[in-house]
């Protein structure tokens, strides 16, 4: 056989293989390109500084192959039963935070039925820790509690990189600054949501 004969099923060979690698990456990937089918699995019901997690969150689940809708922003834990009206059916996780408890008859107001509930906790970012009969109701329920605490530091500190971190050479970096929950300190609250979500 040529050289160029060779060269050519050489060629061709290439093709095809890239050919190949581009349709599996395609493959790989549409979930989280197409956000999966048309139902929408996740309701995020998320109030206080917390709510700056929205844009990387929808993206980190995205990238999960759930799609996911924003019912709003709750003012406090006793805020929640006026959310149930807007689940769609096909939801079956629902991700709440609300920035703060207050005594009332606490009611997930429909928010739970047949649905797995995942609460985001803080005492570093408006993110209230249920206490008292709250924080037994949601135990009852079989509710998933995130604690951001563990990957954020208090306003102005620094906290260790991350490996998704863009860490510049002092290996640290600043998450909750004098406004409050940052887009770095988001991004790691969006990231252990969706860890939690997926579970």
């Amino acid at each position: 056989m040529s050289r160029q004969a060779t060269f050519t099923v050489g060629a061709i060979g290439a093709t095809a293989l890239l050919g190949v690698f581009a349709l599996l990456m395609a493959w790989w990937w549409w979930p989280g390109l197409t956000g999966a089918g048309d139902d929408t699995r996740v309701a995020l019901v998320i109030g206080g500084d917390v709510r700056v997690v929205r844009g990387s969150l929808e993206r980190r689940l995205r990238e999960e192959g759930l799609r996911s809708v924003w019912l709003g922003e709750p003012e406090s834990w006793c805020d929640l039963d006026r959310f149930a009206s807007r689940l769609p059916s096909s939801v079956d996780v629902v991700v709440l935070s609300a920035p703060e408890t207050t005594d009332c008859d606490f009611d997930l107001g429909g928010l739970d039925s047949g649905r797995r509930i995942v609460v985001l906790t803080s005492s570093i970012v408006s993110a209230a820790t249920p206490d008292g009969e709250i924080a037994q109701a949601l135990h009852d329920r079989g509710v998933r509690t995130v604690d951001a605490d563990r990957l954020l530091a208090r306003s102005g500190e620094p906290a260790d990189c991350l490996w998704w971190d863009d860490c510049p050479p002092a290996g640290s970096v600043i998450v909750v600054d004098e406004d409050g929950l940052n887009p770095v300190g988001g991004e790691r609250v969006a990231r252990a949501l969706v860890a939690a979500v997926v579970e």
